[in-house]
């Protein structure tokens, strides 16, 4: 009798969404977009810092952070998944979801300082919209409030910090997530299915 394609893809499907390797594999395709782009903004920052023209490269390092954030989520689950490979099927969340903090502390067994978890905070802000938006969905007053860019006082004047600004890029975040990413590839490697 022959099979039932959607049960072949069904089952092909299932056996993938529980194997920590092609997330992996996922996450280091992004991650070799994400250096092509890094690579190529700074290469551009370099130029620029030595007195030359600007380069449309130098817009490149948003489009590198998008990519690195998107690879530290299937990173984060891949992790996870060697731990408990159910997750990816049994609906638990929240495992299927962009807060990438809320990953991290519940599924990996990694210990993560308050500045990493922040930095999840906003790589999962980034995935969710401000990687490709100019704002997050506007048509709510709980989503402003959500974004709202906190305010201080500097000599009489209200600023704001612009790194606060969700969908902010700046070469110092893309260090802190080279950093993280590097973190999670190792723990990923030193990972076993079952445990840590």
């Amino acid at each position: 009798m022959n099979e039932d394609g959607a049960d072949i893809w069904r089952r092909q499907a299932n056996d993938i969404a529980t194997d920590p390797r092609p997330w992996a594999f996922q996450a280091a395709t992004l991650l070799g977009g994400a250096t092509a782009c890094s690579e190529r903004y700074f290469a551009a920052a370099e130029t620029l810092r030595a007195g030359n023209e600007p380069s449309s490269d130098l817009m490149l390092l948003v489009p590198a952070q998008f990519l690195a954030a998107a690879a530290v989520e299937l990173l984060l689950k891949a992790v996870a998944l060697r731990r408990r490979p159910e997750l990816a099927t049994t609906g638990q969340k929240p495992f299927y979801t962009r807060k990438l903090a809320e990953i991290a502390g519940q599924f990996t067994g990694i210990a993560f300082s308050d500045s990493e978890l922040r930095l999840l905070d906003r790589l999962g802000t980034t995935i969710e919209w401000a990687g490709r938006y100019p704002i997050p969905r506007w048509d709510s007053e709980k989503q402003r409030t959500k974004y709202d860019v906190p305010t201080h006082i500097v000599d009489g004047n209200v600023v704001i910090n612009a790194r606060e600004i969700p969908n902010s890029v700046s070469e110092e975040s893309w260090r802190e997530t080279s950093l993280l990413i590097d973190r999670l590839r190792t723990a990923y490697r030193h990972s076993e299915v079952g445990g840590m």
